[in-house]
């Protein structure tokens, strides 16, 4: 008896729960995998942004993670694209809109290689060979409120598109397809997000014509509403874009289900924020490609044979934490510094030597993705069996020759280089 009257008393308090919940969103992160570097804006991306979103996701008790489309890249880079695809992969959004530069690439590749990959576009409006791209996606909080999410896009983003990339799509009207899909919504749901890949100025009038959406986060014009602007009852923000930003806002529902707090708390992703490692992975696969190109160009010598260990020497300290004190005195631990201060970090051949494993993809590739390999390390000098770490056996370190030390003392770069006397300098 008592167990029952229990069990009806948490019954009914779980029915009648607030529910807070927190709407992290993204728009137009045009395959950017990492922070530019530009010094007159240093904000994003993908590599700072990822890590928010999942330090946020485990520190909320319920979250949905949205994004309002151009994930992908404008220009069409297969190879980009695939690694993009895998970025999304590991940011696991909970809903998606269809963007115009997801077919950037074509329409094959979006269906072909997108589209099987990714199920949770919620696009009513666009067709493809004649096939719905997406539906409404209602969540239930843990108190009972609901939460629908739909996505609309907007024909005329395509406007600048050739023939050929957009052969196959069809886009209806989306003022009659809200008409069409809203009337069930509204009876589903308590709360209605739409994905709006139309333009800030189409949200307006979408926030005009139906007052039944709450909240339209907006794409493709790439401005920056990170506090929202409010067009009848209807909220409306964006998230400018390459992913500066991490839209955040936190909503709180009253126990009849109603809107209690509206708090917009956005992200601004700065060069200072800590890297998804996961996506650090991806950023250097593709940065080096691009790297190796310049390299070959300018007939850079790579120094460190595929055979050898190219490592940080945070690495080495675990088991050399006297050769690592010492080595953190030493010059060879500020090299790149020295680039700093004379404003040479661009220029390859000197980069070469002021850090460790350029021109290998496991070495130096920027300050943002491996600054660990921002200077002269263990390996760089010391040549070290590529089985060094994972093998029990002892494996050979080559000692330190003349020969070492001129790949980059020369005559040219430190024509009094003397190698008994500067070894002596370093030694440890």
């Amino acid at each position: 008896m008592y167990g029952r009257i229990l069990f009806s008393i948490l019954l009914l308090n779980n029915l009648f729960a607030q529910d807070k919940v927190t709407i992290l969103f993204t728009n137009n992160v045009n395959g950017e995998l990492e922070n530019c570097l530009c010094e007159d804006r240093p904000l994003g991306s993908l590599e700072k942004l990822v890590f928010q979103i999942q330090k946020i996701r485990e520190s909320t008790d319920q979250a949905i993670v949205i994004d309002a489309g151009d994930f992908f890249t404008p220009f069409g880079e297969v190879e980009k694209n695939l690694l993009i695809l895998e970025a999304l992969d590991i940011i696991k959004y909970d809903a998606l809109a269809v963007g115009d530069q997801e077919f950037a690439a074509g329409v094959r590749f979006f269906r072909n290689v997108i589209y099987p990959k990714v199920k949770q576009y919620q696009t009513i409006n666009l067709e493809l060979s004649g096939k719905s791209i997406g539906k409404p996606k209602i969540f239930k909080l843990k108190g009972g409120t609901r939460i629908a999410v739909l996505g609309l896009i907007n024909e005329q983003v395509f406007k600048y598109y050739t023939p050929d990339k957009v052969r196959g799509i069809k886009v209806t009207d989306p003022v009659q397809a809200l008409k069409t899909a809203l009337p069930d919504i509204v009876n589903k749901a308590d709360f209605i997000i739409l994905l709006s890949h139309s333009g800030i100025e189409e949200d307006r009038l979408l926030a005009e014509k139906f007052k039944d959406i709450d909240l339209i986060i907006g794409a493709h014009s790439q401005v920056k509403i990170l506090h929202p602007e409010k067009v009848n009852q209807t909220y409306i923000v964006q998230t400018d874009g390459n992913g500066h930003y991490l839209g955040r806002i936190e909503l709180k529902f009253s126990k009849a289900k109603t809107i209690e707090t509206f708090e917009s708390l956005p992200v601004t992703i700065e060069i200072d924020l800590p890297n998804a490692p996961q996506i650090v992975k991806l950023a250097v696969k593709d940065n080096f490609k691009n790297l190796l190109v310049f390299i070959n160009s300018q007939n850079i010598k790579i120094r460190i044979p595929e055979n050898y260990l190219v490592e940080s020497s945070q690495t080495c300290a675990s088991c050399h934490s006297k050769e690592y004190t010492s080595w953190q005195k030493s010059v060879h631990a500020k090299s790149f510094k020295t680039l700093q201060n004379e404003n040479k970090t661009r220029l390859l051949k000197c980069v070469n030597c002021h850090v460790s494993g350029f021109g290998r993809e496991d070495g130096y590739i920027n300050t943002n993705l491996t600054p660990e390999m921002a200077s002269v390390n263990c390996t760089e000098c010391h040549l070290t069996s590529a089985v060094h770490l994972s093998s029990s056996k002892k494996t050979d370190v080559q000692k330190i020759k003349p020969e070492t030390c001129i790949k980059c003392h020369d005559n040219e770069n430190d024509p009094k280089f003397d190698f008994e006397m500067d070894k002596a300098l370093i030694k440890h």
